[in-house]
């Protein structure tokens, strides 16, 4: 079957189940039953979205909250109506699968699998419906991929313009790619020796961190974040520990470092939230958890890439996606705080990987469930009783993209 139809299966399938979710978003069903069908932060900028209609809203806001690259965004959307936003969430879908049929092109047999790490994540059919930063920096992350593997002309200037993209809409992360491109650029040519570069960079970077903090501004969030959790929950989160503190000893940062990227990668398969106070099914938190087993079994495919050896020319293109989607991940664990939301733009490309070792990718997937579901289930004899998701802050929201709300 050529690319070009599998994309647009693909495509199909995501328009038929956003438009699903969409429509029991519209319906609002009682809490009791179903809930979580809306993000968060999707109700949130949409909310930020109407006071920028409404001119209540100062520019020098947008800028210091990083929100000058969604408000732009959707902006044409809240100038015809909110809920057109699922239209320009299906354009940044359409040609992300594009995108991913290009970096993996040597992948063709698989390509219905490899689009998995697009389609097959329940997350983004939940925020289709509305404004949000994970469909365009998941579309960014790719086109920045893109370009640093196929190196079309200009591609050095297209990879610092996406930077500043990306650095629109998530500042620390816009840094992120930046510092990966130039790491890429110098080491290309050896990219497991790219890998531990990368994390001894990383890792100098976490050691000054308490040094350079006063001078960037997403360090200072870092900081003001992770005072916010402790003051929260009295010291320290009661499952992920001190991992998530920071610590005036440099080299205790270090191994806390180390630390926040497992968490980061196995957080959401080990530590599910499925039910709402309201006794209701937590859809958003089954999507989560879906996205952590997934993301979890794409970061071990990218370690068994990266330690295997790659006798083709689809196995060396693999190896190149593989190197960056473990750079990401680490450099996004810098973060003084766990966050493994912030993955969500590399599971394309880490489940590409995973879904293109067509022999191992369902022993993978599988052992990654059984060890999430073993450590859900010893938690469970020791007494441990899973959280329940307070939602009471959107259960009642009807916010402007849903079809029936209030101008």
């Amino acid at each position: 079957m050529k690319n070009a139809q599998v994309i647009r299966r693909h495509f199909i399938v995501f328009l038929t189940i956003s438009v699903l979710v969409y429509t029991a978003q519209c319906l609002k069903l009682p809490p009791e039953k179903i809930d979580g069908l809306l993000v968060p932060d999707s109700v949130n900028i949409a909310k930020l979205l109407d006071f920028v209609r409404e001119g209540n809203i100062e520019s020098s806001v947008l800028v210091e909250s990083q929100m000058t690259g969604i408000i732009t965004l959707y902006s044409l959307a809240w100038a015809i109506h909110p809920a057109t936003s699922l239209l320009i969430n299906w354009m940044l879908i359409y040609l992300s699968l594009r995108l991913t049929a290009d970096i993996f092109t040597k992948q063709s047999a698989n390509l219905h699998w490899i689009l998995l790490g697009v389609t097959g994540n329940p997350y983004v059919y939940l925020v289709a419906p509305a404004p949000n930063k994970e469909i365009p920096l998941l579309f960014l992350t790719l086109l920045f991929v893109y370009q640093l593997i196929v190196r079309p002309r200009w591609w050095v200037l297209y990879t610092i313009i996406i930077s500043g993209a990306v650095y629109s809409i998530r500042d620390g992360y816009g840094a992120i790619v930046l510092i990966i491109a130039a790491l890429h650029i110098t080491a290309r040519r050896t990219p497991r020796i790219m890998v531990i570069v990368g994390i001894v960079v990383l890792s100098v970077c976490v050691f000054i961190d308490q040094y350079v903090a006063d001078y960037l501004s997403f360090v200072v969030r870092n900081k003001d974040a992770i005072n916010l959790v402790k003051t929260a929950t009295g010291g320290e989160s009661t499952i992920l520990g001190v991992a998530i503190s920071g610590s005036t000893d440099p080299f205790l940062n270090v191994l806390m470092y180390y630390s926040r990227i497992v968490y980061n990668v196995t957080t959401l398969g080990v530590f599910p939230i499925f039910v709402s106070i309201f006794h209701g099914c937590y859809v958003l938190g089954w999507a989560f958890w879906v996205f952590g087993i997934l993301i979890f079994s794409g970061v071990v495919s990218c370690v068994i890439v990266v330690l295997g050896k790659q006798n083709t020319a689809a196995g060396n293109k693999r190896l190149e996606v593989a190197v960056l989607v473990l750079l990401l991940v680490a450099a996004i664990s810098v973060s003084s705080y766990v966050q493994p939301r912030y993955l969500m733009p590399v599971l394309p490309l880490a489940g590409g990987v995973c879904m293109s070792l067509r022999l191992l990718r369902m022993k993978v997937i599988g052992s990654v469930v059984l060890l999430c579901v073993g450590v859900m289930l010893f938690y469970a004899i020791r007494g441990y009783k899973l959280p329940l998701a307070d939602t009471s802050d959107t259960v009642n929201e009807v916010p402007s993209f849903v079809l029936g709300a209030k101008e």
